[in-house]
C-alpha cells in the first residue's frame, strides 16, 4: 500500500487487473474491489437496477429509477454481536442509497409475485439454516429472472467462502469485507461472481459519477486487497484453527474454579470457522455480564468482549496476538472477582 501510494497509474486500467487476478485466486468469474462491504451493497444493488447502462447509473438514486430488493423478513433485525439482543439492520440503508426500496419476504414463493431486481441475503446469522434457505432462495430468484447478492461481510474464515456462495450455491454476487478475516485494509470490500454484474458494479461506482461515486477506491485499498488475498490463498487454515483452539482452551484452564460456566464454541459470532471461549455467570443476569464488560472496556490498555446469550462473556482469539493473550483472560479474572464481591446476585 505504501509503494501504491507513490506510483500514479491509471485508475481504471489497476482496476482492471487486480479484478483478474482476484477473480482467479477466489475460483470466480469477474472480482471488484469496493470501499468495504456496505458500499459493496449500495453498488450491486445500483448494478441490478441500473446495468452497465451510464444514462441509468447516473439517475439513481432518484425515485423514478428506483427498484424493490426483496429481503427475508427474518433479516429485518438480528443478533448482529452474536448476544441475546436483538437490533435493526442498519445495512438495509445501503439498499435504499443504492436506489433500492427494501420489500420484504416471508417465502421463497414470494419472488413470483415481485418485480424485485435483486434478492439481498445477509451470510452472517449462525442461528440460520443458512445455506438451505440460500438454496432456495436462489432457485426461486432463478425461475423469475431476480438477481442475489449474498452479503457475506464477516464469514471469512474459511475463505472456501469466497467462491462458495457464488460458483457453488450459485449466487449471482457475493460481497465480503477487505478487513476482519481477509486481513486487508478495513477500508475495502470484497465483491465477486457474475462478470456481467461486475462489469456493472464498475459502471455504478467511482471514477463514474454514480452512486459509488462517493465510495472510490484508491490504488493503495486495490493493492492491499489484492496482497491481503494472496496470502490468504496460501495460509494453512487447519493450523491456524487449532492455533486459536489452544488459545481458547489456555483461557478455560486459567479460569477453571473461578465460579464461571466455561464451554467451547467452534465458530464465531458471525458463524465464522473460529473458536471462541464463552464464559456464562453462574447467577445473575444480563444487567450483571454488561457491567462486567463495561468493566473490562473501562481498563488500561481496554479489553474488548462480546456479550453472549445467556449472561455470557464471549472471548475470541482472533484479533489477539499470542503475547497479548493472557492479559484478557487475566483481566477477565480480575472483574469477575471484583463483581462478585460486590454484586449480592452473584456472590
Amino acid at each position: 500500500m505504501s509503494a501504491a501510494s507513490t506510483s500514479y497509474v491509471d485508475i481504471e486500467a489497476l482496476h482492471d487487473a487486480v479484478g483478474r487476478r482476484l477473480a482467479a485466486l477466489t475460483s470466480n468469474e469477474a472480482a471488484w474491489v469496493s470501499a468495504g462491504s456496505a458500499a459493496g451493497i449500495m453498488v450491486a444493488v445500483a448494478a441490478c437496477i441500473a446495468g452497465d447502462d451510464p444514462a441509468r447509473a447516473a439517475a439513481l438514486p432518484r425515485a423514478t429509477e428506483r427498484r424493490p430488493v426483496a429481503v427475508w423478513r427474518g433479516h429485518l433485525e438480528g443478533e448482529l454481536a452474536g448476544a441475546d439482543a436483538e437490533h435493526p439492520n442498519g445495512y438495509l440503508n445501503s439498499i435504499a442509497a443504492g436506489g433500492g426500496t427494501v420489500r420484504v419476504i416471508d417465502d421463497v414463493r414470494d419472488l413470483e409475485a415481485t418485480d424485485a431486481a435483486a434478492v439481498w441475503f445477509p451470510g452472517m446469522y449462525p442461528h440460520v439454516d443458512e445455506d438451505g434457505l440460500l438454496r432456495s432462495l436462489i432457485g426461486a430468484a432463478r425461475t423469475v429472472g431476480v438477481r442475489v447478492i449474498v452479503d457475506a461481510a464477516d464469514q471469512v474464515p474459511p475463505r472456501s467462502r469466497l467462491w462458495s456462495y457464488t460458483t457453488e450455491l450459485g449466487a449471482d454476487l457475493a460481497i465480503f469485507s477487505g478487513g476482519k478475516g481477509i486481513g486487508g485494509p478495513t477500508s475495502s470490500g470484497l465483491v465477486v461472481g457474475s462478470s456481467s454484474l461486475v462489469a456493472a458494479c464498475r459502471t455504478n461506482s467511482g471514477t463514474e459519477h454514480g452512486v459509488g461515486r462517493t465510495a472510490k477506491v484508491g490504488r493503495e485499498e486495490l493493492m492491499g486487497l489484492l496482497t491481503a488475498v494472496e496470502e490468504l490463498s496460501g495460509r494453512d487454515e487447519d493450523a491456524e484453527y487449532q492455533a486459536r483452539l489452544d488459545v481458547v482452551r489456555g483461557w478455560a484452564h486459567t479460569l477453571i474454579g473461578l465460579g464461571l460456566l466455561l464451554s467451547e464454541d467452534p465458530r464465531g459470532h458471525c458463524g465464522q470457522r473460529v473458536p471462541r471461549l464463552i464464559a456464562r455467570l453462574p447467577t445473575g443476569g444480563r444487567e450483571c455480564r454488561d457491567g462486567i464488560i463495561t468493566a473490562l472496556w473501562e481498563r488500561s490498555p481496554r479489553v474488548a468482549v462480546l456479550p453472549a446469550p445467556d449472561a455470557s462473556i464471549a472471548l475470541s482469539p482472533q484479533l489477539v496476538e499470542s503475547p497479548d493473550a493472557p492479559g484478557v483472560v487475566d483481566a477477565l479474572a480480575e472483574e469477575w472477582a471484583r463483581h462478585r464481591e460486590s454484586c449480592a446476585e452473584c456472590d
